[in-house]
């Protein structure tokens, strides 16, 4: 099996009979935690955020229409932290995952962006 990582590049291609048998993969990237909690899609298109309070996740920049973007928010040792999410999130059924409140737990969610939204793609809450 052949793996392309893409790490903090842009591939861009006119040639639409591309295809991929191949796997890809983007390295995880370290969201800093704060009261507001930033983004970067293009540098981190997967990533994770450990939660040190109770904190705002800001509007990502970056988004490409059509590009899938998951951040795994975990709870720090404490637990019970809350996120609240800039309104271009957009969730299934329009509300808001309830997150895992249990220390150390780990919610993990995927978006498709449309360019100006990230629309909510998938969501797995308490992976143990």
């Amino acid at each position: 099996m052949s793996i392309l990582k893409v790490d903090s590049m842009q591939c861009v291609s006119t040639d639409t009979s591309i295809s991929m048998n191949n796997a890809v993969y983007f390295p995880t990237g370290t969201l800093t935690d704060g009261a507001t909690i930033n983004w970067n899609v293009f540098d981190n298109p997967t990533c994770q955020v450990t939660l040190g309070g109770n904190r705002t996740l800001a509007a990502p920049t970056n988004m490409v229409d059509g590009g899938f973007y998951s951040i795994l928010i975990i709870q720090d040792g404490t637990g019970s932290r809350t996120l609240t999410f800039n309104s271009v999130y957009k969730f299934n059924a329009g509300s808001a995952p309830t997150l895992s409140t249990a220390g150390g737990a780990k919610d993990l969610l995927i978006f498709r962006s449309d360019g100006t939204n990230m629309l909510e793609a998938g969501r797995s809450i308490g992976i143990a």
